[in-house]
């Protein structure tokens, strides 16, 4: 006797949609109805249950179909936002390498400046340095006198501090014109106490470029209301052609 197993119950009757881009959905459904009418056959089942299997299969169509629409509508989605995000990166490295190219040029060209100014402040010698100590107890303070002997650039600097009250610092040309001035003004918190506002002192650092010097005696005048305070005043001239 030969014994027959059952087969007239499937263990696949999923209806998921194969994505078929360039087909219909309706052929989409006919190749995958002849693919499972295929798997069907290979389970060694009668035509009759074949068929029945089908029809219940068919019932299934209007679902397969409305997956199928909706797997090409979320992949034609993912598409699109593929692409945009593509377009957005390309943007993104566009504008990157704009910055890039901006960054670079402006460390070029601070480079340049920096070197630029290397070479002026290089093109300079000293001619006089002097440390001046100014209090309220003496207003006094001899002049700075220095000479020119050829008609060039001159550059007047001022570094220091002072703890109260106010220094003018001026310069004259051998002729006894004024060719400029630096006023140190020292303002005071009327919240501190004596003691305290001795400690808060203003820092000063001033610059002066007079270009075609006369030549001759030049004078640095300092005078002094009630101020306290140390600072170094320096003259340097142009060696440059």
């Amino acid at each position: 006797m030969f014994c027959q197993e059952t087969k007239d119950s499937l263990k696949d009757k999923t209806t998921k949609p194969i994505f078929y881009d360039k087909l219909s959905p309706d052929e989409s459904w006919e190749i995958h109805k002849k693919n499972y009418i295929k798997k069907l056959k290979t389970k060694g089942i009668t035509v009759d249950e074949i068929e029945k299997e089908i029809t219940t299969y068919e019932k299934q169509k209007d679902n397969f179909l409305k997956n199928l629409k909706e797997q090409r509508k979320n992949a034609a989605t993912n598409r699109n936002n593929a692409a945009k995000r593509r377009v957005e990166a390309e943007v993104r490295r566009n504008q990157a390498t704009i910055q890039r190219h901006k960054d670079e040029k402006r460390r070029d060209e601070a480079k340049i400046r920096r070197k630029q100014a290397e070479e002026w402040r290089n093109s300079f010698e000293n001619i006089i340095t002097k440390e001046i100590i100014v209090s309220s107890q003496s207003s006094d303070i001899a002049p700075i006198i220095f000479k020119v002997k050829k008609k060039t650039s001159l550059i007047f600097r001022v570094n220091g501090k002072v703890n109260s009250g106010t220094t003018l610092i001026e310069f004259f040309n051998p002729i006894g014109e004024k060719e400029g001035q630096f006023l140190l003004e020292h303002k005071s918190n009327p919240e501190l106490t004596k003691e305290d506002a001795l400690l808060k002192s203003t820092s000063v650092s001033l610059n002066k470029l007079i270009s075609d010097s006369e030549v001759g005696n030049w004078q640095i005048n300092i005078s002094s209301q009630k101020s306290e305070g140390i600072m170094t005043i320096s003259v340097a001239q142009h060696i440059g052609n």
